[in-house]
C-alpha cells in the first residue's frame, strides 16, 4: 500500500538467484498520485529497455524520469548511477546472454 520503486535486479556474491531491490519513497498517498504514478511507469520502462540492452531509449527514459522526480530529487543517484552503467555496456557490451542482472561482488 506504499509508494515503492524497483531499484535493481542483483545477484550477491555466492548466491544463484537474483533478488529485486525496492525502495519505500512513500505513503499510499503518494502512491495514489498521478505524478508518482507517472514516475512509476516511466521508471519500469527505463528497466525494461536497459536489461533489454536498449540504451539509447534507457537513457532517454531516465532523463524523462530525472524531469518527473525534479521536485524531490530523490532519485538523482540511481539514475546517475544507470547512466554510468549504460555508458561502460556502451564501451564493452555484456553479450545476447546478459540477463540484466547486476552482479554483486562484495557483500
Amino acid at each position: 500500500d506504499h509508494a515503492a520503486l524497483e531499484l535493481d535486479l542483483i545477484r550477491v556474491k555466492g548466491k544463484t538467484k537474483p533478488a529485486r531491490v525496492f525502495a519505500l519513497l512513500g505513503d499510499s498517498a503518494l502512491k495514489t498520485s498521478g505524478a508518482f504514478q507517472d514516475l512509476q511507469v516511466r521508471h519500469q520502462e527505463m528497466l525494461a529497455a536497459y536489461r533489454a540492452q536498449r540504451w539509447v531509449e534507457a537513457r532517454a527514459l531516465i532523463e524523462e524520469c530525472l524531469k518527473l522526480d525534479a521536485a524531490q530529487a530523490r532519485l538523482t543517484t540511481l539514475y546517475a548511477l544507470y547512466t554510468a552503467r549504460i555508458e561502460a555496456s556502451e564501451a564493452s557490451p555484456p553479450g545476447a546472454a546478459w540477463d540484466g542482472v547486476f552482479i554483486a561482488e562484495t557483500k
